[in-house]
């Protein structure tokens, strides 16, 4: 079964176009350096605290990725996905807490860009399907 989860999310980041010269030339590269496409490609990886899939929706995800290129580039990135679960301590207390899935989890991989950019983001994860 595949699981969809959005990522509503804010964080910072910067990119770097082709210097332009001018007016017309200024506003075509806008136009042509200013997007990219991110394919995330996922490695696989064990969890640092078992959970389910029901306990990703509401976590919180954080991403940090830095990438470069012209056309195809790739893109450098790491997720993380921590969130409130009831887990068993070493006494057999169980405690509801925030603990982490999941953290530097390698989701980089080729993508569509023209120039060199970075950014840090995180929102809660919101199950779509």
């Amino acid at each position: 079964m595949i699981h969809t989860y959005a990522v509503p999310g804010l964080g910072g980041g910067y990119s770097l176009g082709i210097p332009s010269l001018e007016g017309l030339k200024k506003f075509i590269q806008d136009l042509v350096t200013g997007w990219n496409y991110f394919g995330m490609s996922w490695t696989s990886f064990e969890a640092e605290t078992p959970f389910n899939f029901n306990d990703l929706n509401g976590a919180t995800c954080t991403m940090v990725s830095a990438g470069a290129g012209t056309v195809v580039g790739y893109q450098f990135a790491r997720t993380s996905v921590s969130g409130q679960i009831f887990f068993r301590e070493s006494n057999g207390k169980c405690m509801f807490a925030t603990r982490d899935f999941f953290i530097n989890v390698n989701t980089g991989g080729k993508d569509l860009q023209i120039g060199a950019g970075g950014a840090g983001v995180g929102g809660p994860l919101m199950l779509i399907k």
